[in-house]
């Protein structure tokens, strides 16, 4: 995977993970053009935005995944973010008994 750094005003940096295909194809095209990957992303990126109608049809082209959120149907008093709690105290066998009643 390519990783490509890209700085504005020297003072802001990107760091950009194109696809194996697209970093192939930017790698020929900077040699093709004797320019170095920054100079080529840059002058790519300024000619996409500027002309505003080419990134509304990529960004209509990439269909991004959609994730939908379901309810985890938890116990009231449960917190999903201490799972890892829970789990830990389940694989304990104290823990596991005193959850269950067994330890009394």
């Amino acid at each position: 995977m390519m990783h490509l750094s890209v700085r504005y005003d020297a003072e802001m940096r990107i760091t950009f993970s194109p696809d194996a295909d697209i970093s192939r194809r930017l790698r020929d095209r900077a040699e093709t053009q004797g320019v170095s990957l920054s100079q080529l992303v840059n002058g790519l990126l300024r000619e996409a935005l500027e002309s505003g109608s080419v990134v509304r049809e990529a960004a209509a082209r990439y269909n991004a995944p959609r994730h939908q959120t379901r309810p985890m149907g938890l116990r009231s008093g449960l917190d999903p973010l201490r799972m890892k709690d829970y789990l830990a105290e389940l694989d304990d066998e104290a823990g596991a008994a005193k959850l269950t009643g067994g330890g009394r």
